[in-house]
């Protein structure tokens, strides 16, 4: 019995030496007896700190995988841009396997498939309980299988919606109308879709980068922004530069914003078995750990907001709301329809809440 437990034990030892993957020799104690096994060291690196919201994210993964396995892997933290200075050079590593894992949001993906543009046109997804609906339709299916054959990553899982979505943040005067929009300069991201948006809304958009944003407020180049509260409150500071936020009706925003999790497929798929299940197992825990944890944290940017002096919170009425909504359809949704698969925007109203 004995021997064989042994052999069981060599024979694993042996598969596992021929892994594309660091390897850590430890000792256990096996019936009375010292034996060697091995730990799979990763990397895990984030641009941001362990403390801030996202750099967090993937701290819960490397948690929870590290718990699930019993230790069999065991990860190494890069953290605030040591190994990583962006988003885009975080996902590339887990593309080329330097680090197998990466916290990612959805924009992200765009550049292996570029159909994901469709995904996150404002308007397409309305939150958090809407996305998981969405999830489950064969189109979203299709997207992720075709992720896997375009770039080479295995999307896990998503951590969550970033909760309140994308919000209008500027330093000039509370906007609920159309006029209200007119003449502001509202940064944006580069995406098709942002830009689409505000000019739908009759502003001016300005492509800056997210870093740079804070001091392009300051400094007039832009008179606000969009952004969700979690980001806008730290990295742009937005309760002193941009201190009039308009807050739509219900679960409607200017976008929602999903953060989640990939690894490299050919790594994943080198993982013995038992390992990629056990960590398949924690995906439910991780991703309420980060939904929770991301909420608390959205609700203490919003407080934090509401109580710096000088600050003005607009909420629009359900009637308002739906002209925005409107808006959106006839302006951004219909012009990236266009352009991206009709599929994927009809898999999304199909599965919108009542």
């Amino acid at each position: 019995m004995f021997r064989g437990r042994l052999l069981v034990i060599f024979g694993l030892l042996v598969g596992l030496t021929f892994l594309p993957i660091p390897l850590t020799k430890i000792a256990v104690n096996i019936g009375g007896t010292t034996a060697i096994a091995q730990v799979i060291e990763v990397k895990g690196a984030h641009t941001y700190k362990e403390d801030n919201t996202w750099g967090h994210h993937l701290k819960i993964f490397g948690d929870m995988a590290e718990k699930q396995t019993n230790g069999k892997i065991k990860f190494k933290y890069f953290w605030g841009g040591t190994l990583y200075s962006t988003y885009p050079d975080m996902v590339n590593g887990a593309v080329t396997g330097v680090t197998p894992f990466a916290h990612m949001n959805i924009t992200l993906l765009t550049p292996f498939d570029s159909n994901w543009n469709a995904v996150f046109t404002p308007g397409v997804i309305w939150g958090w309980e809407h996305w998981k609906r969405f999830e489950k339709t064969e189109v979203y299916k299709r997207l992720t299988k075709g992720l896997e054959e375009k770039a080479g990553v295995k999307l896990l899982y998503w951590g969550c919606t970033i909760p309140g979505g994308d919000l209008v943040f500027n330093k000039k005067r509370p906007i609920v109308t159309l006029d209200d929009w007119k003449g502001l300069k509202i940064r944006t991201s580069p995406a098709e879709s942002a830009i689409l948006l505000v000019k739908a809304f009759g502003a001016s958009p300005i492509v800056l980068s997210s870093p740079e944003v804070a001091t392009a407020l300051e400094q007039g180049v832009v008179d606000g922004g969009i952004i969700t509260m979690s980001t806008g409150v730290p990295a742009w500071t937005v309760q002193k530069t941009a201190p009039y936020v308009t807050i739509q009706h219900g679960e409607r925003s200017l976008g929602s914003m999903m953060v989640g999790m990939i690894a490299n497929l050919k790594f994943w798929n080198s993982l013995p078995p038992d390992l990629r299940k056990a960590i398949e197992e924690g995906f439910p825990e991780a991703q309420a750990t980060t939904l929770k944890f991301t909420q608390k944290r959205a609700d203490e940017a919003f407080e934090l907001f509401k109580n710096t002096p000088g600050t003005k919170i607009t909420y629009l009425t359900k009637d308002q709301t739906q002209l925005w909504t409107d808006i959106v359809d006839q302006k951004v949704i219909t012009a990236m329809e266009a352009k991206y698969p009709k599929e994927i925007f009809e898999a999304a109203r199909a599965t919108r809440p009542k």
